[in-house]
C-alpha cells in the first residue's frame, strides 16, 4: 500500500486516495472462503431443492464429497478460451474442492457440459469469483451453449459475490436461470454516487466534481488509458472499490488495480 499511496503527492490526491481506501472493500482469504462455505451451505442447497433431495443445508456438501454416489450435480468453472491458467474460475473451483472436500468426478470443464446432461446431470452449477456487469456471464453461456440445457437440467450460475446489475442483465438474458451468491452488491456501492461522497465530504463535495478530479487528474497519474472495454470507471461503470485476496474484478476502478513499470497497484488484478 505504501509505494500505491507514494504515488500521490498533492494534498487534494492523497485526500483522494484516502477516500479510495476508506470505500475498499476487501475480502481476505478467511473472508473468501466463509463465503464460499456460505454460498454452498445455504443459497445452493436452496437452489438444487426442486431437483434434488435435500433435507437441511449441509446435505449437498455431503452428496458432492461422495465419489462413489453420482450426486446428478456437477460444478462447472465459468472461463473463456483465452483465459490463462490463473483465472479465477479454476481457481474458485480448486478452493471450494480443497474447502469443501468435493470429489474431482463432479467438477467438469465447460466443453463437457452437454455430454454431463446427456449422461444424466440434473443440475449444473456454474462457479465464479465475482459477478460485475453480467455481459461475460451471458457470453461464457452463449459460448458454451449452456441456455440449450434448459428443460433439460437446471442451470445455476453461482458467484462468490454478485452485483445487482449483473443480477439484472442475467434476468432479461435468461429469466430462467437461477443467480445465487454470498453477498450482494448494489448501487450503494458505486464510488462516484452522491450519497458516498456525502458520507467522505460531510456533504462538501459533489459526486460530479470527484469524478472530474478522478479522470482529469488521478487516473492519468498511473498511466491508464481509459478505453470502450474498460472505461475510466471499470466495466459496466460500476465505479467499484472492491477486490479479493487473489484477484479484483476489471469493475474496480482502475486506480486501484493498473499495474505497470514505475506505478505500484494497490490491489492484484
Amino acid at each position: 500500500m505504501v509505494g500505491w499511496f507514494s504515488g500521490f503527492t498533492t494534498i487534494d490526491e492523497r485526500y483522494f486516495a484516502a477516500c479510495l481506501l476508506d470505500s475498499l472493500v476487501y475480502r481476505s482469504p478467511t473472508q473468501f472462503s466463509a463465503c464460499i462455505t456460505s454460498l454452498f451451505g445455504g443459497p445452493c442447497s436452496l437452489a438444487v431443492q426442486s431437483h434434488l433431495r435435500i433435507n437441511d443445508d449441509v446435505d449437498l456438501i455431503k452428496l458432492l464429497r461422495d465419489k462413489f454416489k453420482d450426486p446428478g450435480v456437477r460444478l462447472v468453472p465459468v472461463i473463456c478460451d483465452s483465459d490463462p491458467p490463473s483465472k479465477s474460475g479454476p481457481l474458485v473451483i480448486r478452493r471450494i474442492k480443497k474447502q469443501l472436500g468435493i470429489a474431482d468426478r463432479w467438477m467438469i470443464w465447460p466443453s463437457q457440459i452437454g455430454a454431463a446432461v446427456e449422461a444424466g446431470a440434473k443440475v449444473i452449477i456454474l462457479v465464479d469469483d465475482f459477478l460485475g456487469s453480467g455481459k461475460q456471464a451471458e457470453g461464457f453461456c452463449k459460448k458454451q451453449q449452456v441456455r440449450e440445457m434448459a428443460g433439460k437440467a437446471k442451470v445455476i450460475y453461482a458467484p462468490v459475490v454478485a452485483h445487482e446489475k449483473g443480477i439484472e442483465h442475467l434476468s432479461k438474458f435468461w429469466p430462467e436461470l437461477t443467480v445465487i451468491s454470498a453477498e450482494k452488491l448494489t448501487e450503494d456501492h458505486h464510488f462516484f454516487s452522491q450519497k458516498t461522497w456525502d458520507f467522505l465530504s460531510d456533504g462538501q463535495i459533489k459526486a460530479s466534481d470527484a469524478e472530474d478530479f478522478y479522470i482529469k487528474k488521478m487516473l492519468p497519474l498511473t498511466g491508464f488509458v481509459p478505453g470502450k472495454i474498460i472505461p475510466a470507471t471499470g466495466v459496466g461503470e460500476l465505479a467499484l472499490c472492491f477486490g479479493f485476496s487473489h484477484s479484483t474484478p476489471n469493475n474496480s476502478l482502475p486506480i486501484l488495480w493498473f499495474d505497470r513499470e514505475g506505478w505500484c497497484s494497490l490491489l492484484e488484478r
